[in-house]
């Protein structure tokens, strides 16, 4: 009998880069399978250092909740054991937790276990604690730190929800495995389709938890050897623990610039209605965006109207202090029949407080029924994205004691045109897909690429190319590497900057340097010439 049909009620989840650099490098971590046990049937293990005995199940009664304690290696037998257990032990209560603590074992057992928390509706923890001793009638240890690395990692992952100490451990790395059954070294057809069909496994399972691919390719990344422990905005980015803010946001086309947005299901409840924020310009004016998700139901013209009348400003804030900004009723505009609800018009003042963490408000009075308030906190990938948002209207508030006018004529100068740059890399590092809608707005209809003249078409071709070989990418700008010099119709902007490329399928990493040079033309924003000189390292 499962735990769920015990308790008699279903568990609920809690929410709780390029195709200038020609010089590539091969080199990086390969996984290697060296293990055959049959035609039919493959045992992998996660190297790490052995336990001294496989995973034992406890339990710890506690109020209304119970707590399942995991501790232990794990091995191809664990979830024949953990069914054993939950089909032997007496559950009683409302939350039931299962709490990991293990340097890892066998990869099915690990992903077998996993799936099996996640039927049973268990909320997954890494935790430790001393083992019962003979004669304990009431077991209530104190709550200790604990370790989860690899298949205990991917176990975690099937946790209804998770959650995870500040000072506990969850490491993951890519699977290997030791020797085959007759002592031998697989060959190199028959390591190639085992290491396709194990990846293909595992990367399902990754998947079918609702994690983030990405996760996949951050292990596969890590030799056996070692260990990668996501930091709390890679947690929460790869949707293993529950995002409290909103983050991770998402650059997309917005006439001819760009907007940055996210959005955060957590955020609503009770009567906040606030599931999405976006950022952006128009005509050289910064503004935040308060919007629904997609499946709420849109807010009713009277209601709206009301808010028009009543609103008496908006409130942004950098926690824990007390409101640092206040805009009057007049910045805020209000949608009705709409998933936009409120649009903020703000100022640089407001664009600098966005760089970091913040709260925003919109002063409504309670009789109105509903709340807009946000808590933003964005990780490095999130301010960049937000500065290329905002890049235009930045600019535009320059002193202008440097001979420009008040009213600009040109999209690029030597003001805004480091933002342009990076908001360029910013859109070439993100996955294929934004990366090249981002490159399509970009590009000129010719550009003068690498000495030769090449039609936007081409040039696309060539970077949807490069884009299906290295996935992954990262290019950044060093700061303070940048030369801009400005004439006429042209900005030339060149930096230094470090790149990265990743392919999980052929296992191949480069990374490297490069000086780097775009043009834009000073009227459209667009690359019209391209150049760099790339080394690898």
């Amino acid at each position: 009998m499962k735990l769920t049909t015990r308790i008699g009620f279903p568990a609920v989840t809690r929410s709780g880069r390029d195709a200038g650099f020609e010089q590539i490098s091969t080199k990086g971590p390969k996984v290697q399978i060296k293990d055959l046990l049959g035609v039919l049937a493959l045992l992998v293990l996660l190297v790490q250092p052995a336990w001294s005995k496989e995973m034992t199940f406890d339990i710890i009664y506690a109020n209304h909740s119970n707590y399942v304690v995991a501790d232990g290696e794990i091995t191809s037998d664990t979830p024949n054991v953990f069914r054993e257990f939950l089909n032997s032990e007496p559950f009683d209560g409302f939350t039931f937790y299962i709490d990991l603590n293990s340097r890892g074992g066998s990869l099915f057992g690990g992903m077998a276990l996993g799936k099996m928390i996640r039927e049973q509706g268990l909320i997954a923890r890494v935790v430790s604690y001393r083992q019962r001793t003979e004669g304990d009638d009431y077991w209530r240890p104190k709550e200790e730190p604990g370790i989860c690395m690899s298949a205990c990692a991917l176990a975690f992952l099937g946790g209804e929800s998770r959650e995870l100490r500040d000072d506990s451990i969850l490491g993951f790395h890519q699977f290997s495995s030791a020797a085959n059954a007759a002592g031998q070294v697989a060959d190199v057809y028959e390591t190639e389709v085992m290491t396709q069909t194990l990846s293909g496994i595992v990367h399902s399972y990754i998947s079918s938890m609702g994690i983030s691919p990405d996760l996949f390719s951050r292990m596969s990344m890590t030799i056996p050897e070692e260990m990668y422990i996501p930091t709390f905005e890679e947690l929460t980015s790869f949707n293993i623990l529950p995002a409290d803010a909103f983050s991770n946001f998402t650059l997309e086309p917005y006439g001819e610039g760009v907007f940055a947005y996210a959005t955060f299901p957590g955020n609503v409840e009770g009567r906040n209605i606030i599931g999405k924020v976006s950022v952006f310009c128009r005509a050289g004016v910064p503004f935040l965006l308060l919007s629904l998700l997609e499946d709420q139901k849109q807010i009713d013209e009277r209601t709206m109207g009301l808010a028009q009348e009543m609103v008496s400003g908006f409130s942004l804030w950098a926690p824990p202090g007390k409101p640092k900004l206040e805009y009057p009723p007049q910045n805020v505009r209000f949608y009705s029949n709409s998933h936009a609800v409120a649009e903020i018009q703000i100022d640089s003042r407001g664009v600098d407080l966005l760089s970091g963490e913040a709260k925003g408000v919109v002063r409504l009075p309670g009789a109105l029924g509903i709340s807009m308030y946000f808590h933003l906190r964005p990780n490095e990938s999130d301010k960049r994205l937000m500065r290329s948002a905002f890049q235009l209207c930045i600019s535009g508030e320059q002193p202008e004691d440097e001979g420009r006018s008040s009213v600009k004529d040109d999209l690029v100068d030597r003001y805004n045109a480091e933002g342009i740059y990076k908001n360029y890399l910013a859109g070439w590092s993100l996955p294929n897909t934004s990366a090249m809608r981002a490159m399509e707005n970009a590009y000129s209809s010719k550009i003068e690429f690498y000495g030769s003249m090449l039609s936007k078409t081409a040039l696309l071709k060539e970077k949807q190319k490069f884009a299906e070989r290295w996935p992954n990418r990262d290019y950044t700008a060093r700061d303070g590497s940048f030369d801009i010099s400005c004439s006429g119709d042209l900005c030339v902007v060149a930096a230094m900057i470090d790149w990265f490329a990743h392919s999980p399928d052929r296992g191949k990493t480069a990374r490297g340097v490069a000086w780097y040079e775009l043009g834009f033309d000073t009227k459209t924003g667009q690359i019209v010439f391209e150049n760099g000189e790339s080394r690898k390292e």
